[in-house]
């Protein structure tokens, strides 16, 4: 170890040892609160694979009625994929888009959206306040993100997430719902337990 050899050395080093313990401290109580908002990954070999069936339930697509279009659909009760995507998903959180980013490779495009946690969790621990999610080539709302970015940022609606693994991996997959009071009902009653 060396010794200090001027005045000015020997105190830069006494003050700098409490602003290394502080930020040292910072660190440990951000891990903490995110080790314990319930957003942490299980290992990554026991999440189930994203393959073709959950792809279908979890496509990373937001329902048109977000975006502001009517379309048929079948009744929020007896929608079946409703009930299955809210039966398996680990969170379900009412939340509001905050920002689109588009990504370009090449011939590719994705979308970066970032969302903002309103309220508690539906179902599942609390989310992070702010949650980044990508829209890829495959997803179905990739059209109406390109066409609609600006008009979206703000909408609300009820996020449906789960984890998966890819190529060992951990990886989040998502379906946002529309932010009504029948999708809402329709969630909560295929969460209810059963008597």
């Amino acid at each position: 170890m060396r010794v200090p050899t001027g005045r000015r050395e020997g105190w830069r080093r006494c003050h700098a040892l409490p602003w290394r313990l502080a930020i040292c401290c910072l660190y440990l109580l951000s891990c903490g609160k995110a080790a314990n908002d319930g957003f942490a990954a299980p290992p990554v070999e026991e999440l189930p694979s994203y393959d073709q069936e959950a792809a279908r339930v979890f496509d990373d697509s937001i329902a048109p009625e977000v975006f502001g279009l009517q379309v048929e659909r079948a009744s929020p009760a007896r929608d079946s994929l409703l009930r299955k995507r809210s039966q398996a998903a680990d969170y379900i959180a009412r939340v509001k888009l905050r920002t689109i980013r588009e990504e370009r490779f090449g011939d590719s495009l994705r979308y970066r959206i970032v969302v903002q946690r309103l309220g508690d969790s539906i179902r599942g621990d609390t989310l992070p306040p702010q949650l980044e999610l990508t829209v890829g080539r495959a997803s179905p709302s990739l059209v109406m993100l390109r066409s609609m970015s600006v008009e979206v940022v703000g909408a609300t609606f009820i996020l449906l997430l789960k984890r998966y693994q890819l190529n060992n991996e951990p990886v989040l997959h998502f379906r946002g719902e529309s932010d009504k009071a029948t999708i809402l009902k329709a969630i909560q009653q295929a969460n209810a337990p059963t008597p």
